[in-house]
């Protein structure tokens, strides 16, 4: 094994030290993203698991498409309903 060594300016020694440091939190946070990726790929939601749907991870924000329209859900009046015989 051959050693070498290296020597650093007191600047990029600071550096070097202020990515050290920051080390802890980017584990947390890769720890906390991973876990999020495990509750994703499980299919999970607040349909399929006790999770409230405030609480869901990724759930869609998005509104309905539809237009809003006067007539009340069910059947229009004057439409003949049609049932199994």
């Amino acid at each position: 094994m051959i050693e070498t060594t290296t020597t650093i300016s007191l600047s990029e020694y600071n550096e070097l030290k202020l990515h050290v440091l920051k080390i802890p939190e980017l584990i947390k946070t890769i720890e906390i993203l991973q876990e999020q990726i495990r509750f994703l790929r499980n299919g999970k939601n607040s349909g399929t698991s006790h999770t409230s749907p405030s609480h869901q991870i990724g759930r869609p924000n998005a509104k309905s498409l539809r237009d809003k329209t006067d007539s009340k859900s069910g059947g229009q009046p004057g439409h003949e309903g049609t049932t199994l015989r």
